[in-house]
Parts: C-alpha cells; structure tokens; sequence
C-alpha cells in the first residue's frame, strides 16, 4: 500500500494500488428486461408472482425506499437445483467477507425488476429472500452471459448491511469509543492518526497498524489532503481519543469509486488520535 495516497483527497484515491478484493458484478447489474418482456397488461401479473419473504426483520426505524441507497450482501440461485451461480457473501460464515459488499441505489434501472420491487422495506440488518420470476428477472431470452437460461426464474438471499437515506447523503455516522484526555483537534491543525478501513462486510482494505513501522499518518485538517469523511469525521477529537466513523460515499469515493473501491461504497474506520500540532 502507498500510503502517500490518502493526500489525493475527497477527489483523489485513499487506496489507490490496493485491491484486496475484487468488487463483484452481481448478475443484477446491466441486468434490466428487453423491452418486450413486459407489456401493460402482464406487467401486474408478474408482481403478483414475485415472492418475498423476511427471514429476519432488521431493526431501527430505517425503512429501505425509493432513493435510497443500501449496502447488501447477497446470494443468486436457481430454485429447481439450489445451485448458486453467484454471489458476494457466506451465510454460513460469520467471519468478515472477502468480496466487497453491493450498493444498489433504490429505483436506478440498472438492476432487475425483482431487485427493484423486491426490496423495497427492507431494514438494516434484515435478511431477505427474493422468489423472482422470470418476468422481472432476464425474461424470455434469458442472459448467457451470466449462465442464465432462458424463461429462468431466480432465487436472492440478501442481507441489508445499512441504508443511506435520500437526503442523508452528506451526513457522517461518529461514535466516540474513546474520549481523549489531550488537546482538541481543530480546522487547520496538523494530526497524527492510527487508522483502519473496513467494507461494511468486515472486509478490511487498509490500516497503519501492522506495518513495519507502524506509523501513524499525519495530515492537515480540513484543508482537502483527506477524503471529505476524514475532514469532518475527525475535527473535534482529542489526543487519545478512538472514533469510528461510518463515511457514506459522498463523502469518500462517490458514485465511481476507484481501482480499490466500488462504486456507492460506504466505509468504516476505526480512528485514533496520536498528535495535534496545531495552526
């Protein structure tokens, strides 16, 4: 990892050369009907058949709704065999990911239509299993490509990892673990920080702890050498002090993401303070 990279900034690359894991192309993406599957008069017909079925109902007051974007991890499979033929995550393991989790935003047409549909009031933390038919899936033609035979209908177990709501998209989650005794970090100060970054899946993608030697990074606050995340998530902490940040990607690598991080990516850092010079 070349650390010298967290300087490019809220435009620029935190992680740019490090790919710990390949982002996944779910079998949803790009994966929108021809336009002669549904007309008006089966449209209806084929919501009737789409199934939907919580497993586990997540918990809060966050409701999954059009604009909104959520982070999932998921599994496809074909209901006659079980067999899967993809997916981004082990139910089985509880252990973090290898594969970085998915970001949908609710009501982009670049997914299926049972995806689309289907999930529609989820909450975060809930587990859900998608019945969907072919209809709302690659209809007719089905899609080669992606091992999808024609006329197939689907089978998706998906996990809602967390949900940025419409008009929440600048908004960072902190939670301060531990209240430093030092100095208070202020806009223009010189710090110094530990740091590790996870996926929302556990995955992590970069930390200073472990290396050789374990440095921490310094930088000027506020003044753009960081992803905007970093900017706001850690002024107003004290020396000593540990913050976990939940950074949406507005706020980090946006719609685009870079060779290390997908598209829409939400991430978490674990954050200690070590020094303040300040301005």
């Amino acid at each position: 990892m070349n650390r010298k990279i967290i300087f490019m900034a809220f435009t620029g690359i935190l992680l740019a050369g490090c790919n710990p894991a390949s982002e996944t192309t779910p079998p949803v993406s790009g994966g929108t009907l021809p336009t002669d599957t549904l007309t008006a008069s089966n449209t209806t017909d084929a919501y009737k058949k789409l199934e939907i079925n919580d497993i586990k109902v997540g918990a809060g007051d966050l409701v999954a709704d059009e604009g909104d974007l959520i982070v999932v991890g998921y599994e496809g499979s074909f209901p006659g065999n079980g067999k899967t033929f993809d997916t981004n995550t082990d139910f089985n393991d509880k252990t973090p990911g290898e594969i970085q989790p998915y970001s949908y935003l609710i009501g982009n047409p670049n997914v299926i239509l049972g995806w689309a549909q289907g999930l529609k009031g989820i909450k975060k933390g809930g587990v859900r299993e998608l019945m969907i038919p072919y209809e709302l899936a690659y209809g007719k033609e089905g899609s080669p490509t992606k091992g999808i035979a024609p006329m197939q209908d689907l089978k998706f177990k998906i996990e809602c990892l967390y949900i940025v709501k419409k008009g929440k998209e600048g908004e960072i989650e902190s939670t301060d673990v531990v209240i430093g005794p030092g100095q208070r970090a202020g806009t223009a100060d010189f710090v110094k920080v530990h740091y590790t970054g996870r996926f929302l899946n556990g995955l992590k993608f970069d930390s200073s702890y472990g290396k050789s030697p374990e440095t921490p990074l310094g930088f000027r606050l506020g003044k753009g050498d960081v992803i905007k995340g970093w900017d706001d998530g850690i002024l107003g902490m004290k020396i000593g002090g540990k913050r976990n940040l939940i950074i949406p990607p507005l706020l980090a690598y946006g719609i685009n993401g870079n060779e290390a991080i997908g598209p829409h990516q939400v991430l978490e850092f674990d954050v200690e303070l070590t020094w303040i010079e300040k301005k």
